[in-house]
This record gives structure tokens, sequence and C-alpha cells, in this order.
């Protein structure tokens, strides 16, 4: 499965990722949301995992932009977030998002919704 991990947090993205990789998934990173619509046109990924508060455009924005290609109909959208504000997570779906994650998140969890476990 090929996931694009999106996370302005190096250290979040980091263990996210080891965990990926242990399920056998290639993992690409983007450390924002403007980068995270560049990379996901190029990598074309299964699953997207995308923070929703990050600097230069939110996670909530990058999904809109994303959902509104023809080709996303069949990528999962992970929101994850720290955030407990319900106003976030319904944005998130709102936009495209499949399944919204509070962080910190049980990976094995993560791992089952995501049909990686």
């Amino acid at each position: 499965m090929n996931v694009l991990l999106v996370d302005d947090d190096p250290v979040s993205r980091e263990t996210i990722k080891l965990f990926l990789q242990t399920k056998l998934c290639h993992v690409e990173e983007a450390a924002g949301g403007k980068q995270a619509v560049i990379e996901a046109l190029r990598v074309q990924p299964d699953l997207i995992l995308m923070d929703l508060i990050m600097p230069d455009m939110d996670g909530v924005e990058a999904i809109r932009i994303l959902k509104s290609m023809s080709w996303t109909k069949t990528i999962k959208f992970f929101a994850i977030t720290a955030s407990e504000k319900p106003d976030l997570h319904d944005a998130a779906l709102e936009a495209g998002a499949d399944v919204v994650l509070g962080k910190p998140f049980d990976l094995e969890e993560f791992g089952r919704l995501a049909g990686i476990a």
C-alpha cells in the first residue's frame, strides 16, 4: 500500500512512518498542506494520512482540494489532529476525510481501520 503521510511535526511523522513500514507500506512524506497536494499528484497514494493543523495550508483545505479531483475517489483519507474541537473534526469530514483520529492514536487500531493490520 502506498501512503502519503502529512504532518508538520517530524517526530509524529517518523513514529507513524516506522509503524507503516512494519506493515510493508511504501511511505512518502509531506510537511504541510501545499506540499501534500503536490506529492499526492505525484505519488497517487492509496491512503493519505493528513494532519489538520499545519502552518502553510491546513489539512481541511488540502483534503478539500484533493477530493475535488476525479482520481481521488478511491483514496482513503484519514485526518489526524491533537485538537478536540468538534467543528474541526466536522470540517474534515465535510471536506472528504473518511475518518478523523485524535492524537495520540493507537497505531494498531489505525492499522485495522486502514486495512493494513
